[in-house]
């Protein structure tokens, strides 16, 4: 017999762990906010995907924010709110890419 699985701890330990990847990149001034559709997403990918949440991080999000850093000079960060949202063009998201990922391969920043 399975277990119910507590879909709210998990987006809470998905954003948490994003969220500090985010802060280890760009520093603790500049402010992440992931919506919860985004969440919903990446649980569902994750679900169906053969990779896991740390390795698209490093593969995804870590390039993106990089490149995030790299735009924003130092007296951006300290006011500056990032959001990580659902983009527009759905067909990146929830559709396998032909090798069993259902997560969005890249992030624009």
């Amino acid at each position: 017999m399975f277990k119910p699985v507590d879909s709210a701890f998990v987006r809470r330990e998905i954003k948490k762990t994003i969220c500090l990847k985010f802060s280890m990149i760009l520093d603790n001034y500049l402010s992440l906010e992931v919506e919860d559709d985004v969440l919903e997403k990446i649980v569902g990918g994750l679900w169906h995907s053969r990779m896991s949440l740390e390795e698209w991080i490093e593969k995804v999000l870590v390039p993106s924010f990089d490149q995030l850093k790299s735009r924003l000079s130092s007296g951006d960060r300290s006011s500056s709110l990032v959001r990580l949202v659902v983009e527009s063009d759905a067909d990146r998201w929830g559709k396998s890419n032909g090798i069993g990922n259902w997560l969005p391969s890249s992030i624009v920043v």
